[in-house]
């Protein structure tokens, strides 16, 4: 559904239970409401979802705007009025003149926060370092400079960060950098707007260790906590955020305007990194170094990402109490196989295949290897170039649930490995749609997977064609069914005798390999669970109707694969709302391959998720699904590279995770782990 405010049309988007609004210009507003605090992790505590103000009163202001409200947000103080770009400020030091540049605070703002979780205290030198030895962080080589003299104890605030490292830091911890509205928020109390963690009370060194204090950076927690049980909030080390800088909030030539109001706003290009020409990122709450006058929770110190220096630091936060980790849940805790497969009600099955689907219309492209949001590419890929799906097993293994995807028989060793309850391939290769149909009527006739194989042999193509004929009778597309089976069948035939041989690296994954798994798979057609049909990613009806036919059944989308199909696109509104329609849980993953040969062609770039390594051509990465719908619904992410800079390495070279959960919610852990569980 959608509203309109000021003229711009809101597109309200049903995810998980939640409401989150999104528009040309960034998410606003929203009803969404806050989940409760839950046990939060060591060293963190949860902050209540709420309203908070952030920013400075700007003379001749008289209360905070509401930019959580549209009607007092159309009429705000701030319209048609200038404010100040950043500044740069000077300060003498002992023996030298050190320079930062402020961004302006003024006006004040209410702005609409979710429930979080914060760290406790800043990250500490000894925190950091274990990142350091576990790969995680990069070395600080220069940490043993005289400069650094005092500052190396185990309990002192982490120096000298930049923001490369605290980024490094928070992600290898599971968590992220906070937004400068939720660290404002923790420093100044939420709707309290308290100058400082402890009100409104000037500082003195019994308070805050600033300029004049101290001549280091203290252990954390030196001082009493301030809001939410938070420590050194006001002054120590200066705090990296996540947010790009801008100049002003709005009424300045480099504002960041919608961006950084509202609800849960995340600054400039939506936080994302890199951010295209920004090279600046926000600093909040003064330091030991830097005068009093830094410290109020409202001022912005805006500095390059690779700055440092002894008087920079950091702390993480979370969305979840759940922490991210680059192994996820199910290596840890691998569920429980499921129950086998019993007779689905025939109301159930009517549901299931009553998708609605896109017209396939796209003309093919120019060139050979690559689609785009406007062609497709004029090959069909029948069989997969991808050798290395083994590595995909283990975080498939008996996720049960629903399974969506598309490309060719890829899909079956994950479906039977997954023993996903319900399957919906698509594709928008029309091509590849037949293949489809034409494995599911082979399959139900062939009681085991040689006898499938053999379908492929030379001399069986008038029995195929019967077979063909008697699964689909009247199909008023009979011929290209036919026709994809004589046009490939010496090329499947070699296909499916070589994936079918035993192989020390796949172990017991993959549908023709497995006598196991292909059964599974024969059943799934014989009980019709598999429903096979066109589908564009970029268009509007068949992965929507997907989902609310997986809603209609009550059966989450345990694995969404698009295969390598969105390193060809930029993602669109429709597939932004295709994504943030499935009905995922906090189990849920999506599986995607990205083409790893930099060397390639096709006039395409190719950045390379991990180093060029011979012989290693896809790169594969494990995305946890609800915090994709969560990034997928802002506008500045756009394409699958937006996601790089979230990923963690695995230890497998070509195989990286980018927000899959560490751990689950005991209720759900307990049902993956139940032998009578449906899904």
């Amino acid at each position: 559904m959608s509203i309109t405010i000021n003229n711009k049309r809101i597109l309200i988007l049903l995810l998980g239970g939640s409401l989150l609004a999104a528009g040309c210009e960034g998410k606003i507003f929203s009803g969404q409401k806050y989940l409760a605090c839950e046990s939060a992790p060591p060293g963190m505590v949860c902050i209540p979802g709420g309203k908070a103000v952030i920013g400075k009163m700007a003379p001749g202001q008289k209360e905070p705007i509401d930019t959580t409200n549209p009607e007092e947000f159309a009429k705000r103080f701030s319209l048609n009025r200038k404010f100040n770009p950043a500044k740069k400020i000077m300060v003498h030091w002992q023996t030298y003149d050190s320079y930062a540049t402020i961004g302006n605070p003024e006006p004040a703002y209410i702005v609409d926060v979710d429930t979080f979780y914060m760290d406790k205290y800043e990250v500490t030198n000894k925190e950091y370092w274990e990142c350091v030895k576990a790969g995680g962080c990069e070395n600080i080589w220069y940490f043993n400079n005289k400069l650094y003299n005092g500052f190396r104890g185990d309990k002192q605030a982490a120096v000298p960060i930049t923001w490369k490292r605290a980024h490094q830091y928070c992600k290898w911890a599971g968590k992220r950098l906070p937004t400068e509205a939720e660290w404002e928020k923790v420093a100044r109390g939420g709707m309290k707007a308290t100058t400082y963690p402890w009100g409104n009370e000037p500082p003195d060194c019994k308070k805050a260790n600033f300029q004049g204090c101290n001549a280091t950076i203290l252990n954390v927690g030196s001082y009493p906590t301030g809001h939410y049980g938070v420590h050194d909030m006001a002054a120590n080390g200066f705090e990296w955020v996540n947010d790009w800088a801008s100049d002003c909030r709005e009424g300045c030539e480099n504002a960041c305007g919608n961006a950084c109001l509202g609800k849960n706003p995340l600054g400039p290009c939506n936080g994302k990194n890199p951010c295209e020409k920004k090279t600046i990122k926000v600093l909040k709450g003064g330091s030991w170094f830097w005068p009093q006058d830094q410290t109020p929770g409202y001022f912005r110190r805006v500095e390059k990402i690779e700055s440092a220096g002894n008087r920079l630091s950091f702390r993480c936060a979370s969305d979840t109490p759940v922490l991210s980790n680059n192994t996820g849940w199910m290596i840890q805790n691998p569920p429980g196989a499921l129950p086998p497969l019993e007779t689905p009600d025939p109301e159930t099955i009517q549901t299931i295949h009553q998708i609605e689907t896109d017209t396939l219309d796209k003309p093919h492209c120019d060139s050979v290897g690559w689609s785009s949001n406007e062609c497709k590419d004029p090959t069909s890929y029948i069989i997969t170039n991808e050798y290395r799906h083994y590595q995909l097993a283990p975080y498939a293994k008996n996720l049960g649930g629903g399974y969506v995807g598309v490309a060719a028989e890829a899909n079956y060793s994950l479906i039977a490995h997954a023993g996903s309850r319900y399957a919906w391939l698509f594709d928008f290769d029309i091509v590849i749609v037949r293949l489809h149909m034409n494995i599911k009527a082979l399959v139900k006739n062939a009681a085991n997977r040689q006898e499938f194989i053999r379908f492929f042999a030379p001399g069986r193509s008038n029995e195929v064609h019967r077979i063909l004929a008697k699964e689909y009778p009247s199909h008023p597309d009979m011929d290209g069914l036919k026709g994809v089976y004589d046009k490939f069948r010496e090329k499947l035939y070699a296909h499916y005798q070589s994936i079918s041989i035993p192989d020390a690296a796949f172990g017991d994954y993959g549908w023709l390999r497995n006598d196991q798994a292909y059964q599974y798979i024969r059943t799934m057609f014989l009980q019709d669970r598999i429903v096979i049909k066109p589908g564009d990613m970029l268009k509007d009806k068949t992965m929507r109707s997907i989902a609310a036919a997986a809603r209609k059944i009550n059966v989450p989308i345990r694995i969404y694969y698009p295969s390598d199909a969105e390193e060809h696109y930029v993602f669109n509104d429709s597939y932004k709302r295709n994504v943030t329609s499935l009905p995922f849980d906090a189990a849920s993953i999506a599986i995607r391959s990205i083409w790893q040969d930099v060397s390639a062609g096709f006039g395409v770039k190719f950045p390379g998720w991990h180093q060029p390594t011979p012989g290693i051509y896809w790169h594969y990465v494990i995305h946890g699904a609800l915090a994709y719908q969560k990034k997928i619904i802002l506008p500045d992410y756009r394409t699958v590279d937006d996601w790089r800079g979230l990923s963690r390495k695995t230890g497998a070279i070509n195989l990286s995770t980018i927000e899959l959960a560490g751990s689950l919610p005991p209720k759900l852990a307990a049902q993956l782990n139940d032998p009578r569980r449906k899904f």
